[in-house]
């Protein structure tokens, strides 16, 4: 969760790509993937880099092979 926080707080340090009264659309879409924050009924718009998740899949791949590893182990004891 401090990755995504980290990413916010680095996204906030620009100025808002788009800021509008909350009444006035708050279902606007855009193109890409956006953080809004409303704030005292206006709405503040930071565009949201690109995330690669490479890394985050090898990680999760690791995590799969050593969930495996101790299911097999546990099922290999009760033998």
């Amino acid at each position: 969760m401090s990755k995504f926080n980290d990413l916010l707080k680095e996204v906030m340090k620009q100025e808002p790509i788009d800021v509008f009264d909350e009444w006035e659309n708050y279902t606007k879409r855009y193109k890409f993937p956006v953080y809004k924050l409303n704030l005292g009924g206006r709405i503040f718009v930071w565009k949201l880099p690109n995330i690669k998740e490479q890394h985050d899949r090898k990680e999760s791949k690791y995590e799969e092979m050593v969930d495996k590893f101790y299911a097999e182990s546990i099922a290999d004891s009760k033998k």
